[in-house]
């Protein structure tokens, strides 16, 4: 599969950063199939837009985060995902971790370690489905 095959869904609190990682994305011939500001918002679109892999920041600003969103995918619509955040203290780590993600990128990031991580992420996940 190609990559413009894959739609990804962006769970981000920060419109401006949001955008930019859909930005990036779209200028590597990936497909956004959403973008989520919150945990509610998040579960919506896993469930109406079937996204292949999401991204999640771990903290959100609301009642739920990312690790809470990773949970969730694991248990009800399993797809890879990616941690994308500025959080990386110990607790966070073994938080994330237990979820099994398909990578975790510590924020500042470039375009290119988003881009080889998701491809990354797709090819072990599409390798163990079979």
């Amino acid at each position: 599969m190609s990559a413009t095959e894959f739609k990804i869904l962006i769970v981000e609190d920060e419109p401006i950063i949001a955008e930019g990682i859909a930005l990036h994305l779209k200028n590597s011939h990936f497909c956004v199939s959403d973008i989520a500001y919150d945990a509610d918002e998040a579960v919506t679109s896993l469930q109406k837009k079937n996204p292949d892999i999401a991204i999640l920041d771990i903290n959100l600003e609301s009642d739920k985060d990312g690790i809470q969103i990773a949970e969730y995918i694991n248990k009800v619509c399993p797809i890879p995902f990616i941690f994308l955040t500025s959080y990386s203290d110990e607790a966070i780590m073994e938080r994330a971790k237990a979820t099994s993600p398909a990578g975790f990128i510590v924020k500042p990031f470039n375009k290119n370690t988003l881009i080889a991580t998701l491809e990354i992420a797709i090819s072990n996940f599409s390798r163990s489905s079979q």
